[in-house]
């Protein structure tokens, strides 16, 4: 979990925010409720993107299309997908 996220969660709570933590909330769930996820692209400059569906916390399901930061928990990809499959 990113730390601005949680830091994020903290301060919108402390200022009375309508949906405190949302981002950090969705992240929590995504990694709950799909660990493993397919990537869908990498981007130009070398993000992991993908999609997944999770439960929001009114019980419906939401599709969310999320990118990966490089925070020092993921490798950051220097080639393209196209060039990944040719090998």
């Amino acid at each position: 979990m990113p730390e601005d996220d949680l830091r994020r969660r903290v301060q919108d709570i402390e200022t009375g925010s309508a949906l405190p933590g949302i981002t950090a909330d969705r992240i929590e769930r995504s990694i709950h409720q799909t660990p493993v996820v397919p990537i869908c692209r990498v981007d130009e400059d070398g993000y992991v993107w993908y999609v997944t569906t999770i439960t929001g916390a009114d019980g419906i399901e939401e599709l969310r299309s999320l990118i990966v930061y490089n925070d020092d928990t993921w490798e950051k990809i220097e080639k393209s997908i196209s060039s990944l499959e040719r090998g």
